[in-house]
């Protein structure tokens, strides 16, 4: 599980130690989560709204194509 203390572990050293599947668990979620969190905050306490920018489609569209690989 990449996550908690091994969330610091690349995926290479995963490899070198004879892990074939690497689990997330809840930690993508949580990555968004905080990412949530910021521009919330952003916005109510600072009355800013560039957390909002984000990623285009176009960019996460790409990620999808390459795959895992």
């Amino acid at each position: 599980l990449a996550a908690g203390r091994f969330a610091d572990v690349t995926r290479t050293d995963f490899a070198s130690v004879g892990v074939a599947r690497i689990s997330l668990g809840s930690a993508l979620a949580r990555a968004t989560h905080r990412e949530v969190a910021e521009a919330a905050r952003e916005m109510f306490e600072e009355g800013r709204f560039s957390g909002l920018g984000g990623i285009a489609g176009s960019a996460v569209d790409a990620m999808l194509d390459r795959g895992a690989g």
